[in-house]
């Protein structure tokens, strides 16, 4: 699936507010979170410290999801993927625009519901994965924000086994 979300500036008031346009994928709890760094960063961003720093596997980072705190870091990160049962979710950035003016740790951002956290529907944690638009006021030109959203099937070793989730990642071209 290709989702595409602009901002449009209006008015005088959209030169003088800043705007960034964001996706986001709610997921149930998942064990592990997988991000194709393009830089070092990983910002706190409030709630609890994340719980540990990433591995990194065929230039893929591994994150260990913390299940006991809500948790939030931004990434220098261009694709987020999680296992979800036998399946791969994988969400990446094919184009922005402007693509120029992120902040460090800023074009994608990770937050995690402790799985203990009753929510409405009676399902405890989740994970977000979140990409950004860089953040500023809007020019006369629409910022624009282009993420391909990917659902493949896994074999039962794939699902177990992170090193074959990075191999099938790092293949991806960067964009």
């Amino acid at each position: 699936m290709t989702e595409e979300i602009s901002f449009e500036p209006a008015g005088p008031a959209a030169r003088q507010l800043p705007a960034a346009v964001w996706s986001i994928a709610e997921v149930p709890a998942t064990k592990k979170i997988f991000a194709r760094q393009t830089g070092q960063t990983l910002r706190p961003l409030g709630f609890s410290p994340w719980p540990s720093p990433p591995k990194i596997i065929g230039g893929i980072s591994i994150l260990d999801r913390p299940a006991d705190s809500k948790s939030k870091i931004g990434l220098d990160a261009d694709l987020l993927a999680v296992v979800l049962g036998r399946q791969l979710l994988s969400i990446e950035i094919r184009s922005i625009s402007p693509a120029t003016g992120y902040a460090p740790g800023e074009k994608a951002q990770l937050y995690a519901e402790p799985d203990s956290s009753p929510e409405v529907l009676g399902v405890g944690g989740f994970t977000e994965l979140e990409f950004t638009s860089p953040t500023g006021a809007l020019g006369p030109a629409p910022v624009r924000l282009t993420t391909v959203w990917k659902l493949e099937p896994l074999t039962p070793a794939e699902t177990a086994d992170p090193a074959a989730i990075t191999r099938k990642l790092s293949t991806r071209e960067h964009r």
